[in-house]
């Protein structure tokens, strides 16, 4: 997994993991950091709010699985 940190959780609704490159699993929880390379995946109907390290607000919502990279910034 990538040490570049993408975002901070600020906010989950429903279930939140965060899948590394290897495959392994970790529940999310507010204030937890996302890398470059993660997977975020959430549960059906479930949103997750992001600060991203440019300083701006994302919101994943309807999408279940989104790839965090640079581009997100």
């Amino acid at each position: 997994m990538s040490t570049s940190v993408i975002a901070e959780i600020q906010s989950i609704q429903g279930t939140a993991y965060a899948v590394a490159v290897d495959g392994t699993k970790r529940l999310l929880q507010t204030g937890d950091q996302l890398f470059e390379g993660e997977v975020l995946e959430t549960s059906e109907g479930g949103a997750v709010q992001l600060l991203l390290t440019d300083g701006s607000s994302y919101e994943v919502a309807g999408i279940p699985q989104l790839l965090l990279s640079a581009e997100l910034l």
